[in-house]
């Protein structure tokens, strides 16, 4: 999701969101670990992430709302990566432990 055309920190802010997958169980792999990371070089890197969901997850989807925060709807569970269906809203300070705003 591109956030902004350019950031406080350099170029534009991209949002990703991601399950940073953690070993194997029954020859696949786990989708756990859920994690929001932002880019500001056009996906080049990845330099700031905050886990948002450690338990087994599936699909997710971010918007920017109109206040600047972040939503996200996210698919995850305790046992299962399809227990619950969640909203989550964060903002961009949170995520860059106050080094970038809006």
């Amino acid at each position: 999701m591109v956030y902004s055309p350019r950031g406080e920190l350099g170029g534009p802010r991209l949002l990703f969101a991601n399950p940073d997958n953690r070993g194997e169980k029954y020859g696949v792999v786990e989708r756990t670990h859920l994690t929001v990371r932002l880019s500001y070089d056009e996906g080049g890197t990845w330099p700031i992430q905050k886990l948002i969901h450690a338990g087994p997850s599936s699909y997710s989807g971010l918007v920017r709302l109109p206040d600047g925060d972040i939503g996200m709807l996210l698919e995850g569970g305790e046992k299962h990566r399809r227990e619950w269906i969640r909203f989550a809203r964060f903002s961009l300070g949170w995520l860059t432990d106050g080094a970038d705003k809006p």
